[in-house]
């Protein structure tokens, strides 16, 4: 999820990357509700122009739970890489 401000930012995609003999290619997480086992995933166009919040969330032991946080400065016409450390082990 896509945080600025505080809200969630709406309409934000996210792909997931396949694994195994099919990938690494993108698809929605509509098609794929996990990412691969390397946790890597894609959101593009992230509306440039401030810090945004990336928040990664996950079910543990069937609770929905944040799992991961980091902001980031989206610009337009570029990538931005990150790593989300998580928040407990």
């Amino acid at each position: 999820r896509v945080y600025a401000n505080g809200a969630m930012v709406q309409g934000v995609e996210v792909y997931y990357f396949q694994s195994g003999r099919n990938g690494p290619f993108p698809v929605r997480r509509s098609l794929q509700t996990a990412t691969s086992p390397d946790g890597l995933f894609l959101m593009p166009n992230v509306v440039p122009g401030g810090t945004v919040e990336l928040r990664a969330y996950g079910k543990i032991d069937g609770v929905e739970t944040l799992l991961s946080s980091v902001r980031v400065q989206p610009e337009a016409d570029s990538v931005v890489i990150t790593d989300m450390d998580p928040l407990a082990e």
